[in-house]
């Protein structure tokens, strides 16, 4: 359903249609009211500007805007003509166009995850070292991902620690060393055990972590992590890790996109 708002020359609610008070939480005491009162919630003042263009210019407007709950909306503002053809205010349309957002972000997603494979694959043809090619795929890959940290790590041959020697690093320090496993908690270890990949959103959130476990990730810089075990015969042989410094709300085509790179 579309929502309409009709304004008068002074940019004051007229009337509106059911739909608006979803949009607005507005009353029918609200007729009178000025729109900037209302405005917030749409993009702010250049909603408000547009109607005024509107009124200036006598031309369409028209622009997308989130709204609450991460809904998007088409805002189409237009001049509003009286029974006897004078412009008599602004009418303002609101039509939800949250799945289309949601389809152009996928496409875009996935337009970007081919790029990234490609790119990747040409970078590794480059290399026939092991550990040469394992550099170039956290530098790319966190690079793609905008991360903090991305590294992949040997597990010792007792299956206690792992052993990073490079990876990339963009405004935290780099890891290199050994890292006991079991520093981290219980959480981690059994997941990669098990052969699962661990993700972590927020570090914050994560009241189930011994403190232990806690101030060794604050001490690495680490708020957000998405770990992959590379698992052969029935042990775990390595670690590909991305940290994120803050809270990071990772999408399940991220979190598939480590995972690809980890089995290169």
């Amino acid at each position: 359903e579309i929502a309409t708002l009709f304004l008068d020359r002074e940019l004051c609610i007229q009337s509106f249609t059911p739909h608006v008070r979803e949009l607005f939480h507005v009353r029918a005491s609200d007729v009178g009211r000025p729109l900037s009162d209302l405005a917030q919630k749409f993009g702010g003042a250049r909603l408000v500007e547009d109607a005024e263009a509107v009124l200036a210019r006598l031309t369409v407007q028209e622009r997308e805007v989130e709204g609450e709950r991460g809904r998007w909306y088409l805002v189409h503002s237009r001049p509003y003509r009286s029974a006897e053809d004078r412009i008599d205010g602004v009418v303002v349309t609101f039509v939800d166009i949250t799945r289309r957002k949601a389809d152009e972000a996928a496409l875009l997603t996935s337009a970007e995850g081919a790029a990234f494979r490609a790119t990747l694959a040409d970078a590794l043809r480059e290399h026939a070292d092991p550990v040469a090619v394992q550099a170039a795929a956290s530098q790319l890959l966190g690079r793609h991902l905008g991360a903090s940290r991305v590294h992949y790590g040997e597990v010792t041959p007792d299956g206690q620690a792992v052993e990073v020697a490079h990876g990339y690093a963009d405004g935290v320090p780099g890891l290199s060393g050994q890292y006991e496993i079991d520093r981290v908690g219980p959480t981690l270890t059994d997941v990669l055990r098990a052969g699962r990949t661990f993700v972590m959103p927020d570090l914050g959130a994560r009241s189930d972590l011994p403190a232990e476990a806690r101030a060794a990730y604050a001490k690495l810089s680490i708020a957000a992590q998405v770990a992959v075990p590379l698992v052969k015969d029935g042990r775990l042989r390595a670690v590909l890790s991305v940290h994120q410094s803050s809270p990071r709300a990772w999408t399940a085509a991220e979190v598939a996109l480590v995972e690809e790179t980890a089995e290169r």
